[in-house]
């Protein structure tokens, strides 16, 4: 069985079996990011197999930056 990202992260916090161990990321610092050759945190988690992320790094983001959620994609504050 498949499951989609949040069902695996979910089922993995629950202490369920989840079709395959979960991929979290904490924090890449942004020169990381630019010498990966993205162009940003979101382009990059889009093309990697996250299933996960959190928002520690967007807390250095300058006044009026906004966070892009991916279409398909959803955010939770589990």
């Amino acid at each position: 069985m498949s499951m989609t990202s949040s069902e695996r992260v979910f089922a993995a916090m629950r202490r369920g079996v989840p079709d395959r161990v979960p991929i979290l990321e904490n924090t890449i610092d942004p020169a990381i990011v630019a010498a990966l050759g993205f162009a940003s945190y979101v382009e990059m988690y889009d093309t990697l197999p996250v299933d996960a992320v959190t928002l520690g790094p967007l807390l250095d983001y300058p006044e009026g930056a906004r966070l892009e959620i991916p279409t398909g994609k959803r955010m939770t504050n589990a």
